[in-house]
């Protein structure tokens, strides 16, 4: 599994797609729960701030992965 913080952005957007059209499984990591998060095959979305530790679980506990 791949976490990519700030999966919204112009950067961490673009890198979940490309990784996901690869074939990797990812989690996609956002503070902000209103944000659009990538939606596709493989990847998992999670909401966690790096500033907050109690979220932080969100993001990188194991999850089955996305049809």
């Amino acid at each position: 599994m791949i976490v990519i913080t700030g999966a919204t952005g112009n950067v961490g957007h673009p890198l979940v797609e490309l990784l996901a059209d690869a074939g990797h499984a990812v989690t996609a990591v956002s503070r902000a729960t209103s944000a659009a998060l990538p939606s596709r095959p493989g990847v998992v979305t999670a909401v966690a701030d790096l500033s907050d530790v109690a979220t932080l679980a969100s993001g990188w506990a194991p999850r089955p992965r996305s049809p």
